[in-house]
């Protein structure tokens, strides 16, 4: 290759070396759409977050049975009412024990009680997680009279004589404020204690005088 022929091809390098240097710069975006998970209704409902504040359970990853029928939606959505209980069962500090405690509880309910699945629509563990129960949207089996017209939360433990942690208090509160943002539960909901509403010591002394401080808390219905 002559002298000239190389220079003329070093020449149309640079060129085009420099035109693609000169070139406006595309930027791409990807959106990728977020999937709603679907409750025991079959309804779709709001999901997690990454930047939620609380870990929530799936009951699938806690090893739910599945329930034996069908659970009847409420009969208002967003609902107006929150019903703190609690399990009297012994306390949980960690996933794995909290779980083994999520997992006889719906069995009890299943075999002793005789209903088709755990009672409450969410449990709050002392690991500061939340553990799916029935759900959102969904009629659990925890207050006679207000099952269709409210989310039940059980605390985990037995707290007549002591007090839930805080990561198990804050992690309810947290729950709620989800319950609100996503508009399963009324901006205005009332929260209540078991025991104002049916025969029960539920949810225990030291618990119910902390609900009583909550801002959603109501004297009667």
């Amino acid at each position: 290759m002559t002298l000239a022929k190389m220079t003329q091809n070093v020449t149309i390098l640079i060129r085009l070396i420099m035109s693609i240097a000169e070139a406006p710069q595309v930027s791409i975006s990807i959106e990728v759409p977020t999937i709603p998970s679907a409750n025991l209704t079959g309804e779709v409902v709001p999901p997690m977050i990454a930047h939620d504040p609380i870990k929530i359970i799936r009951r699938v990853d806690w090893g739910a049975q599945p329930p034996l029928g069908p659970s009847p939606a409420l009969s208002a959505i967003p609902t107006p009412y929150v019903v703190i209980g609690h399990t009297e069962t012994d306390p949980c500090l960690n996933e794995s024990n909290c779980i083994q405690q999520v997992r006889r509880l719906q069995n009890s309910h299943i075999q002793w009680n005789k209903w088709d699945d755990i009672g409450y629509n969410f449990l709050v563990g002392g690991d500061g997680n939340i553990y799916v129960g029935r759900g959102w949207n969904v009629e659990g089996v925890h207050t006679f009279n207000y099952n269709k017209k409210s989310i039940g939360v059980g605390f985990i433990g037995d707290f007549d004589k002591v007090s839930p942690n805080e990561k198990q208090l804050r992690a309810a509160q947290q729950l709620l404020e989800l319950g609100v943002k996503f508009r399963e539960l009324a901006s205005d909901y009332k929260l209540l204690g078991q025991k104002q509403l049916i025969r029960t010591a539920s949810p225990g002394e030291q618990l119910y005088k902390i609900i009583q401080t909550w801002p959603h808390w109501r004297a009667s219905p």
